[in-house]
């Protein structure tokens, strides 16, 4: 489950999220990308999970593009929140 939590957002800001031990914002092309309205709460629920391999990167920006380093906007004193809730088992131990 990842809740991405844009609810002090001033416009719409995207979760990056890339499977690697690192990632450059505005230079990484992320595995998941996903957009959260000014205001909004999004919660995606992965009921099988994904799995990652080489680690969880993860970031935010203003734009959907993988070249945006663009700090998200939010409002005065505001932040975007994100959640991850994560599961340490192997590919295919369902």
């Amino acid at each position: 489950m990842i809740i991405f939590d844009n609810s002090e957002g001033s416009a719409a800001n995207y979760l990056k999220v890339h499977d690697g031990y690192t990632a450059t914002s505005g230079q990484t092309e992320p595995t998941i990308r996903l957009r959260a309205s000014a205001g909004e709460k999004l919660v995606v629920n992965m009921p099988t999970g994904i799995f990652f391999e080489k680690g969880v990167c993860f970031w935010g920006t203003a734009s959907a593009s993988t070249a945006d380093n663009t700090t998200p906007a939010v409002n005065a004193n505001g932040t975007a929140k994100v959640t991850i809730v994560a599961s340490s088992r192997g590919k295919g131990d369902y």
